[in-house]
């Protein structure tokens, strides 16, 4: 499926709404669009009978940091207040929830969600978007709420839209499927696991590079602290600071288990091109990634054979 994102075109929350309505009609051509289905004006609700009765809620906002749980509880609160309109209405509630900005997204199932439907002393008809100021204790029990926890995926102009529709056709089955890390996706991953899981910590790059190809190879030789909050376990590195919320969501999103004894293999075969990669663009050397070098030399062996570095010169201008 081919979206065509850019960032800088979505400068209001209107064009962010336009941007995610066409990855919706994109992924579900079948599905319709609502934005007055309980008679209060959504983002859309995306109803598609042909994709196992699909039913989704759409929220869309402007420059919000959504690894952040407080501005995840803003806008899922808001959301949760749609749905109880569902429910007043006697309408079948929404399945999934879908929140993004310009630059993240995440999905969530309904399931999390429905006890708050039962909060007491709640204006249900007061205005959604106001709900986050109302009810702000509320608001911080979603915050700190252990089943919200979702993977929050951060957009680029590489970003697999694929995978997102596919995760939201797999949770509105109720299908739990882990995204497995292979070569395609190992940059991207190890981005979201250094900047979001670990954050600041002491580890330098190879380390944090190693570690991270532990987690998913080892994963039980890691594992959460049992009484610290916020640390994490290692057989090799011992105790690093991590994001807790950030790691339990991290391996409830990508599969840490199942892999071959080739598999892994491979993957530890790339962990040099990762370290290399992450140094260098933490020193501000910005060159061709590895991955896209091994292509060129491939296609141009294809072209002169296999003895071209030593028949030709190649001039690589900037």
């Amino acid at each position: 499926m081919k979206i065509t994102y850019n960032k800088e075109s979505l400068y209001s929350e209107k064009e962010v709404e336009h941007f995610w309505w066409n990855f919706i009609h994109s992924a579900f051509p079948n599905g319709d669009i609502q934005a007055n289905a309980v008679g209060k004006k959504t983002d859309g609700v995306v109803i598609d009978k042909s994709n196992n009765n699909l039913k989704m809620l759409i929220e869309t906002k402007s420059n919000f940091d959504f690894t952040n749980p407080i501005n995840q509880a803003k806008a899922l609160i808001q959301s949760i207040f749609y749905i109880k309109q569902f429910e007043v209405k006697g309408k079948k509630l929404p399945r999934i929830v879908f929140i993004a900005d310009e630059d993240e997204v995440f999905i969530i199932h309904t399931n999390a969600l429905v006890k708050y439907l039962e909060y007491e002393n709640i204006d249900w008809d007061s205005a959604p978007s106001n709900a986050y100021k109302n009810y702000q204790a509320m608001m911080m029990d979603i915050s700190k709420d252990k089943d919200i926890n979702p993977f929050v995926y951060k957009l680029s102009k590489n970003f697999n839209f694929d995978e997102l529709k596919n995760n939201i056709i797999n949770l509105n089955k109720d299908v739990k499927k882990l995204i497995k890390i292979t070569d395609k996706n190992l940059q991207q991953v190890f981005e979201y696991f250094s900047t979001d899981v670990l954050r600041k910590n002491k580890l330098n790059v190879n380390e944090q590079v190693n570690l991270f190809m532990d987690l998913i190879i080892n994963q039980f030789d890691n594992y959460l602290h049992p009484t610290k909050k916020n640390i994490m376990v290692s057989k090799t590195f011992g105790e690093i600071r991590v994001a807790q919320r950030k790691f339990i969501s991290f391996f409830k999103h990508f599969n840490g288990e199942q892999y071959t004894h080739k598999q892994k293999e491979d993957l530890v075969a790339i962990i040099d091109r990762l370290i290399q990669d992450e140094t260098r663009k933490r020193q501000g050397e910005f060159f061709t990634p590895t991955i896209w070098v091994d292509e060129a030399h491939k296609m141009i062996a294809e072209q002169f054979g296999d003895d071209w570095k030593e028949k030709y010169i190649v001039w690589d201008c900037a």
